[in-house]
């Protein structure tokens, strides 16, 4: 069972997800922002962040990098899962050290292959 931290401003979104990552095996943890979501990834060391660029304090790009610029959690997989949809945000999103961009709406099932490949 992988440990899964979803940051997303929007709890029936982060809601949803944590029922479906669930009944696929994963335990969840949920931060609302991206000072909560840097805290709660530095103190439970998930095994794959999903992040959005759009959550307050700290948005999803600055914490993927700092993610990323960490000796610590530098190899923690990263899926942007975002409604940012121009091709400069997915560069962004990459640059900053995403491992995977995934638009929302999502597909359910590409979210899971794309977890499982990462893990």
């Amino acid at each position: 069972m992988a440990k899964l931290l979803i940051v997303e401003d929007e709890r029936s979104v982060s809601e949803l997800l944590r029922l479906r990552l669930t009944a696929s095996g994963h335990k969840i943890t949920l931060a609302d922002n991206g000072e909560e979501g840097w805290e709660k990834v530095q103190s439970q060391k998930p095994d794959l962040v999903i992040l959005d660029i759009g959550i307050p304090l700290l948005n999803g790009i600055d914490l993927c990098r700092l993610i990323k610029n960490s000796e610590q959690l530098k190899k923690t997989p990263i899926i942007m899962l975002t409604s940012r949809k121009t091709l400069g945000d997915w560069e962004k999103g990459l640059d900053a050290g995403a491992d995977a961009y995934l638009n929302k709406p999502y597909n359910m099932n590409e979210l899971i292959e794309n977890i499982e490949k990462l893990l």
